[in-house]
């Protein structure tokens, strides 16, 4: 079925953005039988998706403005028009879908060299993720996986929208390469997580549960060992594979090497390194937005897509007593970040990669002058 097929039975979801900003209400489109396939509880699956794109709690109100139970099924839920109400004590950290995408390979890069800095990858963070995910895709069991980031990769080079989100949404990632913003994928859901064909939902009792997600259906893939591991069950965090079935249908991707709504297996579900489910679902309402987005869906996409601006280190004077003696005035922004995330762990790391970078500049300038004739290299 198509999304615009007239005889089809849709859910109009609104969800009020900011004026401030110049961004329209949000409205998402979204068929009922495909909702039916995602999540039972319809109600809890819109407050999971007004949470991402307003990062706060609410209600969610029919067109008569009666709030429905969160726990209603789709047997008493009508075609139609729908809204959220936040909560009246409400503060609001909107979305941003620059945050949430790899752009394609033709799109230019919003790095620029002020944020370059070098990866740095904690001693035995493979050790941490084999251990975790134990070398497979956590949800189609084939051998060898991809390490997918949860957060873009291009993410960790935005300060701003770091320390912003940890503070407003509790992400807790330190960096990009933290095994908690990492997953063990099969290369096919791999390129499906990119283009956001495939999402990853975390499910907990604040919104969806468990068993609010239709189960698979038919045999599981993988190896023998992964389909041996501990199948999640009750309400605790699950990590779930979904695809709309339409686009699936259509373009034909991945559903041979995973079944629709596939509960991750770790090897240690118990690893306190597991993917922060705030930034999972995060990345799954940006979305759904993209999926369902009504209007002038373009020119809505880049209102919601809003590059942050560079920040800047803060005073001495805001720095409490365990930081005071730091040079924080003359620091630049991702170093300030780094310091403050990692508590100094991989300080020296950080500080030998600078001076690393610093030597092989040195060097280039000094094969650069020794190519140049005699009589010019004192000039240069």
């Amino acid at each position: 079925m198509s999304p615009e097929d007239p005889a089809a039975d849709y859910l109009l979801f609104t969800v009020p953005y900011s004026v401030d900003l110049g961004l329209p209400s949000v409205v998402l489109k979204v068929p009922l039988d495909e909702l039916k396939e995602l999540a039972l509880r319809p109600v809890r699956w819109m407050k999971l998706v007004a949470w991402g794109i307003l990062g706060c709690e609410g209600d969610v109100q029919d067109a008569q403005r009666v709030t429905l139970d969160i726990d209603l099924d789709f047997s008493n839920l009508k075609p139609g028009e729908y809204t959220f109400v936040p909560a009246e004590d409400a503060t609001f950290c909107l979305l941003n879908l620059d945050h949430t995408h790899t752009p394609a390979k033709s799109q230019a890069s919003q790095k620029s060299a002020a944020y370059k800095c070098p990866d740095p990858a904690p001693a035995g963070w493979n050790t941490v993720l084999d251990g975790r995910d134990g070398d497979h895709c956590v949800f189609s069991g084939l051998v060898p996986p991809r390490r997918a980031h949860i957060l873009p990769q291009r993410f960790s080079h935005n300060t701003a929208a770091l320390q912003s989100l940890s503070a407003q949404r509790g992400f807790e990632l330190s960096h990009h390469l933290d095994p908690e913003n990492t997953i063990s994928m099969n290369h096919s859901l791999h390129d499906d997580w990119d283009s956001r064909r495939g999402f990853i939902l975390a499910t907990e009792d604040r919104f969806l549960r468990n068993s609010d997600i239709p189960p698979p259906s038919g045999s599981p893939h993988g190896t023998p060992t992964w389909q041996a591991r501990h199948e999640p069950q009750g309400e605790t965090t699950t990590y779930v594979w979904q695809v709309i079935a339409r686009r699936q249908d259509e373009e034909g991707f991945a559903r041979l090497f995973v079944r629709a709504n596939e509960r991750a297996r770790f090897q240690n579900p118990g690893s306190p390194a597991l993917p922060n489910p705030a930034a999972v679902n995060y990345v799954y309402a940006a979305g759904m937005v993209r999926e369902y987005l009504q209007g002038d869906k373009p020119e809505l996409l880049a209102l919601l897509s809003r590059p942050e601006p560079r920040i800047h280190a803060p005073d001495m004077e805001e720095m409490d007593d365990a930081r005071s003696g730091d040079a924080f005035e003359d620091m630049d922004a991702f170093e300030f970040l780094f310091r403050l995330t990692h508590k100094g762990q991989f300080l020296d790391y950080y500080e030998n990669e600078q001076r690393l970078a610093e030597e092989d500049k040195a060097r280039r300038l000094r094969e650069w002058r020794m190519s140049l004739p005699e009589r010019h290299r004192d000039h240069a």
